[in-house]
């Protein structure tokens, strides 16, 4: 997890505070009501505002600025019909201006900019994608980013998006590198938009393709691009294979753009920029400040990222720190420098260096591929040593504790039973997708680890979370679960989770707590971002078939007046319910698979044992959620056990918008409901649990007859085990027991 806090995944958040206008943000109005930027503005700021959409513009072109006055040098803007104007104002604010298709203003106080419709005549209608952003000093347009420009990484096989918006009109500079072979076409046309471009030939095969995001019309890039985005939207990049060979991987830097005719320009700023970090770097170095050295010479590479001098420079910066972090007892610190430096050289000597080094940490760095790397933390005492591999949950990556929340896990693993096994941790990108194919995101991630260090052994499987799931989807492409002892899960969502669906959220809970909950972009370490695969992925399946047509809902909900929940929005192949609503398209589930897809050809229920934990007494909880929800600032000096206990309260309340009234959600951990923690048959609906009183009690008959996997292993407050992170942190006796029982079991059979 990010932090402590994240593995709770769902249900948890800061109280809202918006933030200062650092990147552009788009912001849908409709004809009849109001829209709030997300983000502030403040006096002195140059803003730019371009409008596009079903609706007729104001005849006014955009002369006058919000509370402030117009610039008289800088206006732009196109004449429309009058009438269904857009308005817009500082938030609360009397001073309202009229709003072309285009309007730069000069911001005279701060606060948020509030945007609606005025309607000169009745039959107004339609609704405006508005786009924020602020203007370049010099120009007065927009760019992508003010600070610097973005990096992305495409792979191969797979689909990556810019985090930042482009604003219609607005052009970018593309500059590609890597290990991948460029195409023959040099980036003469923009996605949807006029030829302007330049760049250098390369082999014809792993065309780099670029277009706006949802858009049919991609165009192919060499090395250097620029491109004029029609329409509001993020850059999405993917290679087309003209051969069946395609591999690699490329880093596309997004910035300021340049046209041809400037790259001499171009290169010769880019030579003097890198230059100045470099020679920033140095003197970092002397002072002994390693990471103001790393920062710069990272900002270098954005500048030349193929230079082996800066790359040289990063791996010998990362490898001294960590020596200096070693001898001052910071293994944990160590070792986390020294596997990016591992990650930095291609050079043989100095991987060969650092492996030295790792040896000595608590840990060491066996295998790094792409955004994962295989762990060991522990060596066998006996035997030749069995693959125990410790698969972590959403976020879980970058906690804390160092060791992807293993780290009191792994403290309890002494026993007898564990001293034959060579025990590691795979950490891997869990923004990225499942790979419920078997090809795709973590699980061809985690084939590509255990085919490079385990190609003739079987391994075992521990998995928290979401870990399952990747777990799962390896085992299934290819008969890969032959090579696999077992797989023991804990609070793995094996259905996926109700909560994973903001759509259905919105049906029910308070418009303030759903935008807590689920952002775009940027989000708080207990908020997530519904933008990231790896969220979205954790959606529930549907199998139980709780939802079975559209339920439409007028709100503003994440810059969406209206909000559709349909079977669509669940883990499964779209159906076709016009929905407008998706998280996940059509496409992109066809080339990632989904769980429904995993959980229909699961054909290794013999190899998984189940254990799961879930609240059984609701006294405290809704009291509990009514304070929370009227005070969230309580979240800054709660626990994260307490939060979920907030948590468990607002899951079981997923089930008041079925339409079903048997099934229900009121046995959870907070973030996981039991009936997915323990992969029962949901086929025909029946309940799993009841609510007696603010006692929640299991119906164990139902709960005996729809098991699928092996074993199950429930545990709730008696035992100390009743949420979702409880099953990492637990002494718990017979916790311990029943697990130590599984392990001895998958090694025997």
């Amino acid at each position: 997890m990010k932090a402590v806090v994240s593995s709770i995944l769902l249900f948890i958040a800061f109280a809202a505070h918006a933030e200062e206008l650092n990147h552009p943000e788009t912001i849908t109005v409709l004809a009849t009501e109001h829209a709030v930027s997300r983000q502030s503005v403040s006096v002195g700021q140059t803003i730019v505002l371009t409008a596009s959409g079903t609706w007729k513009p104001s005849v006014y072109a955009g002369s006058c600025g919000p509370d402030g006055k117009g610039l008289k040098n800088q206006l732009w803007g196109d004449y429309g019909a009058r009438y269904g104007s857009l308005m817009v104002r500082i938030n609360n604010s009397k001073d309202v201006q009229l709003v072309g298709t285009k309007a730069i203003f000069k911001i005279v106080s701060s606060g948020q900019l509030e945007f609606f419709m005025n309607g000169v005549s009745e039959d107004r209608s339609g609704e405006v994608a508005v786009t924020l952003a602020l203007a370049d000093s010099q120009t007065g347009l927009p760019s992508i980013d003010p600070f610097k420009p973005e990096i992305i990484t495409a792979s191969a096989k797979n689909h990556v998006f810019s985090k930042q918006v482009l604003v219609a009109g607005q052009t970018v500079g593309l500059s590609a590198s890597g290990n991948w072979k460029p195409s023959a076409y040099v980036g003469t046309c923009s996605p949807n938009g006029t030829p302007e471009g330049y760049g250098t030939s390369g082999a014809n095969y792993a065309a780099l393709m670029v277009k706006m995001e949802n858009s049919d019309q991609a165009q192919q890039a060499g090395t250097r691009a620029q491109f004029t985005a029609d329409r509001a939207g993020r850059l999405e990049f993917f290679m087309n294979s003209a051969s069946d060979e395609r591999s690699g991987e490329l880093v596309v830097s997004v910035g300021e753009a340049r046209l041809g005719s400037d790259a001499e320009a171009l290169e010769a700023k880019n030579n003097d920029l890198f230059t100045s970090e470099m020679t920033k770097a140095a003197k970092a170095q002397n002072a002994g400040d390693f990471t103001g050295s790393e920062t710069a010479i990272r900002q270098a590479l954005v500048y030349k990222p193929e230079n082996a001098e800066a790359k040289t420079m990063l791996t010998a910066t990362l490898t001294k720190h960590a020596m200096i972090a070693l001898n001052a007892g910071g293994t944990d610190e160590a070792d986390a420098l020294l596997r990016t430096a591992l990650g930095t050289t291609l050079n043989e000597e100095m991987k060969s260096t650092i492996q030295q080094l790792l040896k000595k940490t608590s840990e060491s760095v066996i295998a790094m591929a792409g955004d994962s790397a295989m762990i060991k933390c522990a060596n066998h005492k006996v035997g030749d040593g069995i693959p125990l591999i410790l698969v972590h949950g959403h976020n879980s990556e970058s906690h804390v504790d160092g060791m992807c929340r293993w780290k009191a896990f792994l403290s309890k693993m002494t026993s007898s039973e564990f001293i034959k096994f060579d025990i590691y941790i795979f950490k891997h990108d869990s923004t990225l997708p499942v790979g419920f194919n078997g090809t795709t995101g973590n699980a061809a991630q985690l084939n590509s680890q255990i085919k490079q260090l385990f190609p003739n052994k079987k391994v075992l499987f521990i998995a928290h979370s979401r870990g399952g799931l990747v777990c799962r989807a390896y085992m299934n492409h290819e008969n890969r679960g032959e090579n696999v002892y077992g797989l023991i899960t804990l609070g793995t969502p094996h259905h996926g989770t109700p909560g994973a669906i903001p759509e259905w959220a919105a049906c029910f809970l308070t418009l303030d707590t759903c935008n807590f909950l689920y952002k775009r972009g940027q989000c708080d370490e207990c908020s997530f971002n519904i933008e990231e695969r790896g969220f979205q992925d954790l959606a529930w399946d549907n199998l139980d078939g709780v939802i079975k047509q559209r339920n439409v809902k007028q709100i503003e909900f994440q810059g969406k007046r209206r909000v559709c929940l349909s079977p669509d929005d669940f883990n499964c192949q779209v159906q076709g319910f016009e929905d407008d609503s998706l998280l996940v398209s059509s496409a992109q589930r066809k080339i990632d698979g989904t769980l429904a897809d995993l959980n229909k050809r699961e054909k290794y229920f013999g190899r998984i044992s189940a254990f799961a934990a879930f609240d059984d007494d609701f006294s405290d909880n809704e009291r509990y959620a009514i304070t929370f929800d009227i005070d969230k600032n309580l979240d800054n000096r709660l626990g994260e056990h307490d939060k979920l206990g907030w948590a468990t309260w607002k899951l079981n309340r997923f089930s008041e918008v079925l339409e079903s009234n048997s099934i229900n959600y009121f046995a959870n951990d907070g973030l996981v409901p039991l009936q997915s923690a323990l992969f029962l048959d949901l086929s025909d609906g029946i309940p799993f649990a009841e609510k007696i009183g603010s006692a929640v009690k299991l119906k164990q008959g139902n709960i005996a007859i729809r098991r699928l996997v092996r074993s199950h292993h429930i545990f709730s407050n008696a035992d100390g085990v009743c949420d979702h992170i409880h099953l990492l942190e637990t002494n718990n006796s017979r916790f311990w027991s029943e697990l130590r029982t599984e392990v001895e079991y998958f090694w025997q059979h």
